[in-house]
């Protein structure tokens, strides 16, 4: 029992002796007011120390006086699952744009697929080289290979469904896939919405009361949905406008 502590005790030490502290350099508890300041704008990659925080700016992008490249959404992650690979969008000529996740140097366009909607691009959260969009000519869910810019369609969102012929999108204020990049929401016009376990082919409709051009979006599980007023068959109401199926 003695060796099994005294065991515990070293493995315990080692991970504080490595772990990062993450205080480091910051101002805890800090009340003085420290208001913004003017600052030039520094040069392309190249960094500034904010005068009033003493934090680290970088400047990742170029795009010249007017025009805008921003992140997709606050709720679409821009970089891929280990940080490697970022993607931006560039307001000005309607193209993404695909950066290195760690210099953030450019590495090139990404017009070689158009999907339904600029934000509804969702990379996979295990393989750092792949992720989904529904494509906008003819509703294919589609798996992109970024290294080989390679396309597999994975499901025709309107095959699977029935007696619709709107629009399909995720909807607005589109979220993410699963954390297992298997099941995805979306809707058709503003009539209907459904999930797809892509692994299963299994297909759910939603009753909705109201739609307000929202598609369900599933939870990290894949077993959570989040919508307004949503139902399903045999579903349980968790909460406002969340559901598990």
């Amino acid at each position: 029992m003695k060796t099994f502590l005294f065991t515990c005790f070293l493995c315990n030490m080692s991970i504080l002796l490595v772990a990062q502290d993450l205080s480091e350099g910051l101002l805890v508890n800090d009340l003085e007011l420290r208001p913004m300041q003017p600052i030039a704008k520094p040069a392309y990659l190249e960094t500034i120390t904010d005068p009033s925080l003493g934090t680290t700016i970088r400047r990742i992008t170029d795009a010249g006086s007017g025009n805008v490249i921003v992140p997709m959404y606050s709720t679409i992650q821009p970089w891929n699952a280990n940080e490697s690979l970022l993607i931006l969008y560039n307001q000005t000529n309607s193209v993404h744009q695909l950066l290195d996740g760690q210099t953030y140097e450019f590495i090139r366009n990404l017009n070689d697929f158009w999907p339904v909607d600029i934000e509804q691009i969702f990379w996979d959260f295990n393989d750092p080289d792949i992720f989904y969009y529904p494509d906008s000519e003819n509703f294919d869910f589609v798996r992109y290979e970024v290294s080989t810019q390679t396309q597999t369609v994975l499901f025709n969102m309107d095959a699977v469904t029935s007696n619709c012929s709107g629009f399909f999108s995720s909807g607005n204020d589109v979220q993410m896939m699963s954390w297992d990049s298997d099941v995805v929401g979306f809707r058709c016009g503003n009539s209907a919405t459904y999930y797809y376990r892509i692994s299963t082919q299994e297909l759910i409709t939603f009753n909705t009361l109201t739609m307000d051009e929202t598609a369900a979006m599933p939870a990290p599980s894949g077993n959570l949905f989040c919508d307004f007023n949503l139902y399903a068959p045999n579903a349980s109401l968790i909460g406002v406008g969340v559901v598990r199926y």
